[in-house]
């Protein structure tokens, strides 16, 4: 059996009862995680695209998250993955971000079919592991993914693409060639292009597209289209080791022990920087107002005079979404991350802008490191932390209780605490649902 069927037959074969029930827990609360992050976009950062789903609308298929309109499936599950990564709050893990495109494509198709909550978490489950064979085998000799080079970019198609296929029930046979067509429907430039300020976050639109061509691809293959079959074996041999592919170190690795969430906004590559802030404060009962500088280390990326992490005194939610001073001076001063840290009035706050001036940025001695130091009173209090300890991995996982507070924060902002509530309650049974639309109809606030 060539990779390419196997895999495919791995998609279209995957059934719930087979999944552990670890796997089941985290793909529902990376759903509750994914649709409250969109939710904060929609409101601070993204109706520009939620406008322009609105216009190109399509068959009322999907719903977008925050506005409630209904548009076509792949065009839903676009728009809605790119708000929740444009919120710079949603998950990181193999892929990157793989997250956002499989979930929300998962629950657009379900919509639109209507699909139930097993169907989603089964076909968010298999297409996440998939991602992370993928992802993980060019990480392997390939560290610099964030450029999305070509290779990388086909797999982050074929991501929703699966989704979709799985979602239609089509079977191994037509998988196979759905992967081929979206193989060969890369655009030609999807690399991430927020890293400086001429280009700025809102240029980052890969999700959009990805979703679309994925969704495309599958329906293509539904409708009849022929594609080309086998398209790993005779078009990826030279990018993968085609054997590492066929499975993962264990049942689901990928997705129960490589996904990780984020406490706050911003790169993860800093959450570290803001666990140690929060810990150093609390610790050694540091008053704000006392402190004289905060030091962080990380990765030379988020020290780059041109990149959109240094600016200490953002103006615009767009600003403040990477923005490193702005992250710890927020979380010492003890804000929840969420619409308190993007609202007008706080970005406004000479409190947080004061404090965040205070806050200057190093390069630590490796990229997976990071450090703070805190001088206040005469003394400096310091911490340091590997990337695998912070808050959110799968080693230091955040709690139940973390992750609901989090999504209530985002969702209330947008639907309002009742509804957000309602909405909480349906995704922590949502292997229950026996229709998807259930939920999606309190994607927007109800009249």
């Amino acid at each position: 059996m060539s990779i390419t069927q196997q895999l495919a037959a791995e998609v279209a074969g995957a059934d719930f009862e087979g999944l552990p029930s670890g796997a089941v827990s985290i793909v529902k609360r990376a759903l509750m995680d994914d649709i409250g992050v969109a939710l904060l976009a929609h409101r601070f950062l993204d109706r520009p695209l939620i406008g322009f789903a609105t216009q190109v609308g399509g068959l009322p298929e999907a719903t977008l998250v925050g506005s409630g309109a209904r548009v076509s499936a792949g065009l839903a599950a676009g728009v809605n993955a790119e708000m929740a990564s444009h919120s710079d709050f949603e998950e990181s893990g193999p892929g990157v971000h793989a997250f956002s495109p499989i979930g929300q494509t998962a629950v657009a198709m379900a919509e639109r079919g209507g699909g139930s909550g097993r169907d989603v978490i089964t076909a968010i489950a298999v297409s996440y592991e998939l991602n992370g064979r993928f992802a993980r085998n060019l990480a392997d000799t390939r560290p610099l993914i964030h450029l999305f080079p070509a290779h990388f970019r086909r797999h982050l198609i074929v991501n929703p693409a699966l989704v979709a296929a799985r979602m239609l029930g089509l079977d191994a046979a037509a998988t196979n060639l759905v992967i081929g067509l979206s193989w060969t429907m890369v655009p030609a430039d999807m690399n991430h292009i927020y890293l400086t300020p001429r280009l700025g976050w809102t240029n980052s639109q890969h999700n959009l597209w990805s979703c679309q061509i994925g969704v495309q691809s599958a329906l293509l293959v539904a409708a009849g289209s022929g594609g080309p079959a086998d398209i790993l074996d005779h078009g990826a041999s030279d990018i993968y080791d085609l054997g590492s592919l066929r499975a993962s170190p264990s049942p689901y690795y990928y997705l129960t022990s490589e996904l990780n969430f984020k406490p706050w906004i911003g790169s993860y590559g800093f959450m570290g920087g803001m666990q140690l802030a929060e810990r150093l404060v609390s610790e050694h009962s540091i008053d704000p107002g006392s402190i004289d500088t905060v030091v962080f280390r990380g990765s030379a990326v988020y020290n780059d005079p041109d990149s959109v992490f240094i600016d200490p005194e953002p103006d615009t939610a767009w600003e403040a979404l990477g923005c490193v001073p702005w992250a710890i001076a927020n979380v010492i001063l003890g804000h929840p991350a969420g619409p308190g840290w993007l609202d007008p009035e706080s970005l406004a706050d000479p409190v947080r802008r004061h404090l965040a001036r205070r806050v200057r940025l190093e390069t630590s001695e490796s990229p997976y490191v990071n450090e703070v130091a805190i001088s206040a009173r005469g003394r400096t209090y310091t911490g340091r932390i590997r990337r695998e300890d912070y808050l959110g991995s799968p080693r230091n996982p955040m709690s139940g209780e973390q992750l609901e507070a989090k999504f209530l924060r985002n969702a209330s902002a947008v639907v309002g605490g009742s509804q957000a509530r309602d909405m909480l309650a349906l995704l922590r049974s949502l292997e229950e649902l026996d229709d998807i639309r259930q939920l999606t109809r309190l994607f927007s606030l109800r009249s």
